[in-house]
């Protein structure tokens, strides 16, 4: 994905956040309507601020991206996620408070414009981690799985399907027009 697609808001504080990011940006096509915003923040309705690594306009959705480099191995559940000794809540759960929140945003935004018929239109935000790390095993039961990705190629190893395998799938919803 060439530069003017692909928006970095904020540089990355972390070197292995930014090698993520990488990693997704060569995955994406240079094409319509395929487009990314990294590293930035928005304000819900209520006024609570919420940092975002990665959106990304897919054909038919737009994907709110936690990157997570994670090493070792991780179980637990759904709720829960236990690595290295350490127990913390799920990030997939953050990131579909986020994607909600997001969602309603782009909505109310919208509305407040005048475009109420538009507001059919936004694409489905859909939240998604993803876990670079390449020494990264992902020992969940398979529902807690769902809309966890690794590294391309790894699928043997992590236990995640590629990212690239979400992102460039076919679309489910309605798809977006190429604009």
């Amino acid at each position: 994905m060439k530069d003017d697609r692909w928006v970095q808001i904020a540089e990355s504080q972390f070197a292995h956040e930014q090698e993520g990011l990488d990693l997704v940006k060569q995955a994406l096509p240079d094409a319509a309507p395929y487009r990314a915003w990294a590293n930035f923040e928005f304000r819900d309705s209520r006024g609570r601020w919420h940092e975002v690594d990665l959106l990304v306009l897919a054909r038919d959705t737009l994907f709110l991206i936690e990157l997570k480099h994670y090493r070792g191995v991780l179980t637990g559940n759904d709720h829960l996620w236990k690595r290295n000794g350490r127990t913390e809540d799920s990030p997939l759960l953050l990131a579909r408070r986020k994607a909600q929140y997001f969602a309603s945003l782009l909505k109310d935004s919208i509305r407040q414009r005048g475009g109420h018929d538009a507001v059919r239109r936004i694409p489905y935000v859909q939240e998604l981690v993803f876990l670079h790390h390449n020494e990264f095993v992902c020992d969940l039961p398979p529902n807690s799985r769902i809309n966890l990705y690794g590294l391309d190629g790894h699928q043997k190893t992590s236990g995640l399907p590629g990212i690239s395998e979400r992102l460039l799938a076919a679309p489910r919803h309605e798809p977006i027009p190429e604009r």
